[in-house]
């Protein structure tokens, strides 16, 4: 049951994730993407390779709100 729950919730993450990114690039810079089906598309590969903090970072962060 754990297996299928995890498989689950890693393709639920997926999907919102894409849809989160949509909507937040529509929203804040006015451009249409389809990350979803386009994971190569350079806002996209941006925006992962911003997100990736390393422990370190987000205690400072944390720190600093």
């Amino acid at each position: 049951m754990n297996i299928v729950f995890a498989s689950c919730a890693r393709v639920t993450c997926s999907y919102c994730g894409a849809y989160t990114m949509d909507v937040i690039a529509s929203a804040a810079f006015g451009i249409e993407i389809d990350s979803h089906n386009d994971p190569s598309n350079q806002f996209v590969q941006n925006s992962k390779e911003i997100m990736k903090f390393s422990l370190s970072a987000r205690v400072i962060i944390l720190g600093v709100c």
